[in-house]
């Protein structure tokens, strides 16, 4: 079986499993799960205890598939580094500090990333479920479905997020960078400027090293 595959069988009968009210009772079929699957205890009883905590900070509803916009790299890309945030409690602290808010510009995320700074600033240990509750209503729902998002692997192998983490903040930068890129060279051409030129060469320069 796939990777994909395990993980449609673990969302599938996890629900089923963690309703069992006996702990010893639940201990055994996790344990025939991880055996069915061939990985670990550990990893199951993982996914299990972030799947009641998910079910625990929101109440989700499906909705009818509606064709959405395209998004744009910069969009995906912005969305994934919230995505790891949300998805590692003890480390989001550390992970806040190493990306540029400059670098953000979908509105949604943005405002998630200033509500997680300020959330960190009265509390050094970030809870999903508490932190969910100061949020409004309208930003809700970007963090329901970036949290219900996990890239495969991350719930089994640790340094996973830290790979995907510095990959997305290089991912990021090459953005952002090209787009400074693009402006410069307009202005460029609409009069000649030695400061521009210059910017436009460590512009380059930091692309290169990236």
């Amino acid at each position: 079986e796939t990777g994909e595959a395990k993980k449609r069988i673990s969302e599938t009968v996890l629900p089923f499993f963690n309703r069992i009210q006996n702990e010893i009772m639940k201990a055994h079929y996790l344990k025939k799960l991880a055996n069915l699957l061939k990985i670990s205890e550990e990893a199951v009883v993982k996914e299990a205890n972030r799947q009641v905590k998910l079910a625990d900070v929101f109440v989700f509803q499906r909705e009818p598939a509606v064709k959405r916009e395209q998004k744009s790299k910069r969009e995906i890309t912005e969305e994934y580094l919230l995505a790891l945030i949300l998805h590692t409690e003890e480390k989001a602290p550390e992970l806040i500090k190493t990306l540029n808010e400059d670098y953000l510009s979908v509105p949604a995320v943005k405002r998630v990333f200033g509500y997680l700074k300020n959330y960190l600033l009265k509390s050094t240990k970030f809870i999903i479920k508490n932190f969910v509750k100061i949020l409004p209503e309208e930003l809700k729902e970007t963090v329901n479905r970036l949290y219900l998002y996990e890239p495969e692997g991350l719930a089994t192998r640790s340094s996973l997020l830290q790979e995907e983490w510095q990959k997305s903040l290089k991912e990021i930068e090459k953005i952002v960078l090209h787009d400074k890129l693009g402006r410069l060279k307009k202005q460029l051409t609409v009069g000649e400027s030695a400061e521009t030129g210059e910017e436009i060469v460590k512009v380059g320069r930091r692309l290169k090293e990236l």
